[in-house]
């Protein structure tokens, strides 16, 4: 179960960001999502990230219908990327360029802790520790 906790903040878009890149070094999975402004009639929130695997999704065949099963089971939020090359699983593609980095074509992971703003509420999520530690954390950081 993920508690919450929702503050107002005063901070700066590039100020906010910068503050949770620093925090985000300590986690080997990290996602930020900036809104960029961008109008969009979908829009719900202006920053979203995403730290702290509690699982990791990495499949290598049916994967965009596998990560849906796994999405299904709990029903949570999900971060990663789908890559180029998983057009190749969707149509009848191929690609004959080299691979030289070796990352999967899609990968996904659970956080355990999730943040987002909207305006100048900032709300945090999280399963492990309380959400006012890490929002302590975030603020603190340079």
């Amino acid at each position: 179960m993920r508690k919450k906790v929702k503050i107002k903040i005063n901070h700066s878009p590039q100020e906010l960001i910068a503050k949770l890149l620093n925090w985000g070094r300590k986690f080997d999975h990290f996602a930020l999502y900036p809104g960029n402004n961008y109008p969009d009639p979908y829009h719900q929130y202006d920053l979203i990230f995403a730290a702290d695997a509690g699982e990791i999704f990495v499949f290598r065949q049916n994967q965009i219908d596998s990560l849906y099963l796994e999405w299904q089971k709990q029903n949570c939020w999900l971060f990663g990327y789908l890559g180029y090359d998983l057009k190749n699983e969707i149509e009848q593609l191929q690609s004959k360029n080299t691979d030289k980095l070796k990352a999967p074509d899609l990968f996904f992971f659970r956080p355990k802790i999730v943040g987002y703003v909207k305006g100048t509420d900032f709300t945090i999520e999280s399963t492990t520790d309380t959400p006012q530690t890490h929002l302590h954390e975030i603020l603190a950081a340079q």
